[in-house]
């Protein structure tokens, strides 16, 4: 991140324009983060059978959105949905 910073730094922009430069590279980062500690968890999940027990899969492949500070984020549900 430092270095990002000094790159933009040096280019010449100025103080606002680095912040929101600054802001975009966070956000992006911040979203990239909650992705993958959703998908790990996912994975999780999907690999700890005793605690599914009883679940089927409903809708598979349906597109999902969770909301969050970093924006939507898209993913399709993975593991099963409970019974009923």
């Amino acid at each position: 991140m430092l270095e990002v910073s000094l790159e933009l730094l040096e280019k010449g922009i100025n103080f606002q324009e680095f912040e929101e430069k600054l802001w975009e590279i966070m956000h992006s980062t911040g979203k990239d983060i909650l992705k993958a500690v959703l998908k790990a968890r996912d994975q999780e999940i999907y690999q700890e059978k005793a605690q599914r027990e009883g679940f089927t899969v409903i809708r598979r492949n349906d597109p999902r959105t969770i909301l969050t500070l970093f924006g939507d984020l898209k993913k399709h549900r993975r593991i099963p949905a409970p019974p009923g």
